[in-house]
């Protein structure tokens, strides 16, 4: 069963590699293309942190 730290950790580190990847000028324009649409609804580190949050205090 996946913690929710590793949920939170593979999610950043997701976006970390998709912004890596739209930005890498060696990656096909189509392959940055594709990272960079995915990227626009993607959660950011602060967006996991903030949920966690939320989670944390709906349980108290």
């Amino acid at each position: 069963m996946t913690m929710p730290f590793e949920r939170s950790r593979s999610v950043a580190q997701t976006h970390a590699f998709l912004t890596e990847l739209a930005r890498d000028t060696e990656v096909p324009e189509r392959v940055r293309q594709n990272a960079h649409f995915l990227l626009r609804h993607f959660p950011t580190k602060h967006d996991v942190l903030q949920a966690g949050r939320i989670e944390e205090q709906a349980k108290k």
